[in-house]
């Protein structure tokens, strides 16, 4: 029995349990109000399913009180490596803001927000040169292709969060949430050069644009590489308190009503 933690240890790497809790650890250590395997409801079959790491980050005005949600899907898996298809389609950094999952009050207040270039330069909303429609994980035993459950999965936590806080009596809250899908494996761009020719290029970090409706007309999803995540995070908080006070103080200028 001596070599049982040894055999516990090896099985909870396998199942990626470890990397969920290196995730919440270094959230909280970044100060973020971290939930870790917060089960939410899906918003289409009304079924209650775990998210691995939800964080949150609020402000509070006269008026309301804003609260951000980064709901985080992490994938352990190492092997095999995970490709974006990428474009020069140059995606307008309005629609990166206001096509975010979020009430109806914190739609118009992100349709304010939208052209304002401090705003679009967020980090939760900051685009890369080339952005992604498309992801899959490359060198698959079958068919089947984790990176599609993995979308869903962390777009309607997205859409749970802000649908549980929409709900909220009190408060006056409005909610925007992020979903990000974090993964340890390799992960790479493919996209067509000048000549037309096939380029596969590293990349730590992606966002894509899917056209799966799940959140809007597209579902905005950020695609994070561990260690550029890491190094991350205490701008990204930052960044999100800053937004939040931006976002309360535009409902103080211009309350919005349920109606």
């Amino acid at each position: 029995m001596t070599d049982l933690p040894d055999k516990i240890r090896e099985w909870l790497k396998e199942h990626g349990y470890p990397l969920e809790m290196e995730i919440a650890r270094a959230m909280k250590l970044a100060n973020f109000g971290v939930v870790q395997s917060e089960y939410v409801e899906d918003a289409d079959t009304g079924v209650l399913r775990e998210t691995d790491v939800i964080a949150y980050e609020q402000a509070q005005s006269e008026t309301c009180r804003v609260i951000s949600a980064v709901t985080v899907e992490c994938k352990s898996g190492k092997k095999k490596p995970w490709v974006l298809f990428t474009c020069n389609d140059n995606y307008l950094a309005s629609l990166s803001v206001s096509r975010r999952a979020t009430s109806e009050k914190g739609k118009s207040i992100l349709r304010v927000l939208s052209s304002r270039t401090e705003i679009q330069t967020l980090l939760p909303f900051a685009l890369p040169r080339r952005t992604a429609y498309g992801v899959t994980i490359a060198m698959r035993d079958n068919n089947n292709d984790p990176a599609y459950s993995a979308l869903n999965s962390v777009a309607k936590a997205a859409l749970g969060i802000v649908k549980r806080l929409s709900n909220v009596e009190h408060g006056n809250i409005i909610p925007i949430a992020f979903p990000i899908l974090l993964i340890e494996a390799p992960m790479y761009e493919a996209y067509l050069g000048i000549e037309g020719e096939l380029t596969i290029e590293p990349v730590d970090m992606g966002f894509l644009i899917w056209k799966n409706p799940v959140v809007d007309r597209h579902t905005l999803i950020h695609i994070y590489r561990k260690e550029r995540f890491i190094s991350e995070l205490r701008q990204y908080r930052d960044h999100l308190l800053e937004l939040c006070d931006y976002a309360a103080k535009e409902n103080d200028r211009h309350p919005r009503s349920d109606g």
